[in-house]
């Protein structure tokens, strides 16, 4: 509701009214303001309206009345023989005529009077042109019943007359009009402004809410995952030199026996090779009793000579060391290294995953504050922007209306 308010202003002397209005009020003041100023155009324009719409009725009567009409038509100035021809056309012409007539008729809202009169001489106009367009159409029956068209030119040339005068009526007001177009503009790019910048205080109240909780907490726990990573990679080095030192003791003991290895396995009947021990050391672990069994074979047959071999001393020794558990031991060593190797690749890979879960929510709040930034820039200009059009809106109600408003503005 339009609030009225008494202040001083510059040159305004005292007991100067301040009109205050929200942005959604000041179409309906702009409209007041321009039918008051344009007050004695309703005077001037009700008559040639009214003579326009008398003027319609009179030619539409005479559409009838012609529609009726029995005589002959007159063939001395038509162009053609056949008077049936003309009659037929005459019924078309009245039925065309007719249908221009009834065309502009109807009543629809405008925002001011000037707006209704100026619409009342576009329908005039648009239905001028229609009669003449149909005239010119029908132009054979014009000429066969010229001696019967006396009421159709008098209520036409009123209908020209009254247009013609209700045109420049209209015209002694274009000024005006654009003074209310320009102020229109203002006022609907002020109106855009407000909803715009309502909007944009939407959008950052949810990125606000959307932001706020992980505010903090994300670098200690994402440098947490990056520490923990590391210390995995500096176990698993540790683990592998480990690894690789006991294969390679394990390894020294197999070599001692492999030439012997596999002089035994042509000589054996078993299926079970020793030198697939040899080659794959995780089968002494799985089948520690069956290799046991293969090297004490090889112990005998070193013995009784039926493998030979350089030295027979140091093969009996190495075979000797294998039997005593020395090789198994290596073995075991190496595999519960490894487990443990596979035991920190796996935890690496989790905390890969938290780094990269952490690191995700870090960027979505970094790209949320930039969202945050932009939106707060955004919503100054916009706020700017409505000052700033508020400023001329003012300024434009004063200079044509000597109208002195106040928009109040939604809270920034």
């Amino acid at each position: 509701m339009i609030r009225r308010g008494i202040c001083m202003f510059f040159g305004g002397g005292k007991g100067s009214s301040i009109t205050e209005c929200t942005p959604d009020q000041l179409m309906p003041l702009l409209n007041e303001q321009f039918s008051r100023k344009l007050s004695g155009l309703d005077s001037r324009c009700v008559r040639l309206v009214n003579g326009i719409s008398s003027s319609r009725d009179a030619l539409a009567a005479a559409c009838d009345d012609f529609g009726n009409l029995a005589s002959e038509p007159d063939m001395e100035y038509a162009y053609v023989t056949s008077t049936t021809y003309l009659k037929d056309m005459k019924g078309s012409y009245v039925t065309a005529l007719k249908r221009v007539l009834s065309s502009g008729i109807g009543e629809a809202v405008h925002p001011t009077k000037y707006h209704r009169y100026e619409a009342e001489l576009a329908a005039a106009e648009e239905m001028i042109n229609g009669i003449l367009r149909t005239n010119k159409t029908f132009k054979l029956v014009l000429d066969g019943y010229a001696n019967h068209l006396d009421r159709f030119k008098k209520a036409f040339s009123a209908i020209e007359s009254y247009t013609g005068e209700l045109r420049a009526q209209v015209a002694l007001h274009t000024a005006d009009k654009d003074q209310y177009n320009e102020l229109q503009g203002r006022i609907e790019h002020l109106a855009a402004l407000t909803e715009e910048h309502m909007l944009l205080r939407s959008q950052l109240a949810e990125l606000g809410n959307s932001t706020e909780p992980d505010a903090g907490s994300l670098p200690e726990s994402v440098d947490a995952a990056r520490k923990s990573i590391d210390a995995k990679k500096a176990e698993i080095d540790g683990l592998s030199g480990e690894i690789a030192t006991a294969s390679a003791g394990a390894s020294v003991m197999l070599a001692q026996i492999e030439k012997a290895a596999r002089k035994h396995d042509h000589l054996s009947a078993s299926k079970v090779k020793l030198s697939s021990f040899i080659e794959d050391k995780r089968l002494v672990v799985e089948h520690y009793q069956e290799f046991l069994v293969q090297v004490d074979a090889l112990g005998k047959e070193i013995d009784d000579g039926k493998v030979a071999v350089k030295n027979k001393e140091e093969a009996m020794r190495a075979v000797r060391m294998l039997k005593s558990g020395g090789l198994i031991e290596q073995l075991e060593r190496v595999k519960a290294l490894e487990d443990r190797r596979s035991a920190a690749e796996a935890q690496i890979r989790e905390f890969e995953k938290v780094e990269r879960e952490f690191s995700a929510i870090e960027s979505r709040k970094k790209e949320g504050q930039a969202a945050m930034q932009g939106t707060k820039l955004r919503l100054e200009r916009t706020a700017e922007d409505m000052e700033a059009e508020k400023t001329v809106i003012e300024q434009l109600f004063a200079g044509y209306y000597k109208k002195q408003i106040r928009i109040l503005l939604a809270a920034r």
